[in-house]
């Protein structure tokens, strides 16, 4: 059977008129101005979708540097013969877009019966969204070995699991950047410019080497199970395969088989950098990749996708302060996608994504970045003492101080999204033009009564609910008198810094 990626409708897409359609990885590109964004059923298929055609165009276009990134901003759109030119380029010594072609499948191996018909398994094995092995927390009442996939779900479910695997029993490596971090893309008015605005250049990815050439499809080089690498290219990372996969298509022709092992390894240096991801920092550790974490939402970690004049602390992904310089107008929004596979081990527990819209201010103003940051790192602190508070003072019941104090943190951060996105981000706008100590000492009072409030709001409406009789209404006293007065003691101190 033949599947070419090139021309197959593998790409689910939704149009900038709304309706929806599919396209090959040609069409996608050739009709990219056309399309508001890629719309699978799962988030991880459509950023990972997403990573794959901006490789695919790096590689291509391999601009130079930002006025280059700038001209094919400005351009509007793809220049199919250039698109043409590429291809043939690719495929001068054979097919190389065929998922079935017994060479060189794209973005797969071929099979070798020597070494991989021990590895064959049900077609359930390549979706992380269906159950398998570890996986069955989702809930999925079809028998692995029924599992069937057309050949466009095969492909769009290797790509996730290339890019979200996990690390698992026997050495097997997990994905590039190890555990799977927090992924963070601009999107732009339609795909072509959601994709441009995502691409590296040449001169941009330092100390890394760029890797035109690299990438699976042109380097034609089989993944070998265990190996492993110390060293890696831009486009390499973009592209890495921590899997050994093969596809095998039924008379029907639909996926019920494949061979899935080990892939390549990539032990990691510091010099890797992923443009999609942020970096804490922490002394012990250094730089690392930030993760997401169950029941955390990913707008919480806003902190570290804006600029950091101390770069000490955190570091923004580079495709978000690339995506920042090519734009001038201050009062401008970046349109930020996020999306994050939740492990445990070798299991996946949930999955996860939030769209933010940041004003191109907190990537370019250190001053109005350091308030933003501040006041998400208040909220945070003063969610923990939330939790403090209600579990120390209604330790009696650990079973109902528990529940309460997870309902009054979802509450209470609840009111704390609204306050940073609907008054504090407003408010910081409009200081801006003249942030003076004064300024700022103003925000943060302002910020400080908003909170108070939320806080007030989450023991009326979920403590304050915890019963009547009166050993609770005498927690409840004391749960609201210890939350505010670590409020009060934040507060003082914050405002203290500019007095």
């Amino acid at each position: 059977m033949n599947y070419s990626v090139l021309y197959e409708k593998c790409i689910p897409v939704t149009m900038t008129d709304g309706t929806e359609n599919a396209f090959g990885i040609y069409d996608a590109l050739i009709h990219a101005h056309e399309i508001q964004a890629i719309q699978c059923n799962s988030p991880l298929e459509s950023f990972a979708l997403l990573r794959l055609l901006t490789a695919f165009s790096m590689d291509m276009l391999q601009p130079k540097g930002i006025v280059d990134r700038q001209d094919y901003l400005d351009s509007g759109a793809f220049d199919e013969d250039e698109i043409k030119q590429y291809i043939r380029l690719c495929e001068k010594d054979g097919p190389r877009f065929d998922l079935f072609d017994a060479s060189h499948p794209f973005m797969l191996s071929e099979f070798v019966p020597q070494t991989d018909e021990k590895a064959l398994k049900s077609a359930s094995a390549l979706s992380i969204g269906r159950p398998s092995g570890n996986n069955h927390v989702f809930l999925d009442h079809r028998l692995e070995e029924d599992a069937v996939m057309t050949p466009a779900e095969a492909f769009r479910a290797t790509l996730a699991l290339y890019l979200f695997c996990t690390a698992g029993a026997q050495g097997y490596p997990s994905g590039v950047n190890n555990t799977p971090p927090v992924y963070s893309c601009i999107n732009g008015k339609n795909l072509y410019e959601t994709i441009i605005l995502n691409m590296t250049a040449v001169r941009e990815c330092a100390p890394l080497e760029y890797g035109a050439e690299l990438v699976p499809w042109r380097r034609g080089r089989p993944v070998v199970p265990k190996e492993e690498s110390v060293s890696i290219s831009l486009l390499e990372g973009l592209t890495w395969q921590p899997r050994r996969i093969t596809l095998f298509a039924d008379e029907d022709g639909q996926v019920r088989r494949i061979c899935l092992q080990q892939g390549k390894n990539f032990r990691g240096n510091d010099l890797w950098r992923d443009p999609f991801v942020s970096y804490r920092y922490n002394e012990k550790s250094g730089w690392n990749s930030v993760k997401p974490q169950a029941g955390r939402a990913l707008w919480r970690d806003v902190g570290t996708l804006i600029t950091d004049k101390s770069k000490l602390h955190s570091a923004p992904p580079l495709v978000i302060r690339q995506a920042a310089e090519m734009l001038e107008e201050s009062c401008l929004l970046l349109s930020i996608h996020s999306v994050a596979m939740v492990t445990n081990q070798a299991s996946y527990v949930e999955w996860m994504e939030d769209d933010l819209s940041l004003p191109v201010l907190f990537f370019k103003d250190y001053g109005s970045a350091a308030l933003l940051r501040a006041d998400v790192d208040e909220t945070e602190s003063m969610q923990s003492g939330l939790r403090k508070a209600v579990n120390t003072y209604f330790c009696n019941d650990k079973k109902h101080s528990d529940m309460l104090s997870d309902q009054a943190q979802a509450y209470f951060l609840s009111r704390m999204h609204d306050v940073i996105f609907g008054k504090a981000i407003p408010d910081l706008l409009e200081i801006s033009t003249d942030l003076s100590v004064a300024k700022q000492a103003e925000h943060v009072r302002r910020f400080g009564s908003w909170m108070k409030e939320a806080l007030e709001q989450s023991f009326r409406n979920v403590v304050e609910c915890g019963g009547t009789k009166s050993d609770i209404l005498r927690n409840q006293v004391e749960a609201y008198r210890y939350a505010m007065n670590i409020y009060t003691k934040n507060q003082k101190e914050r405002e203290a810094a500019y007095e």
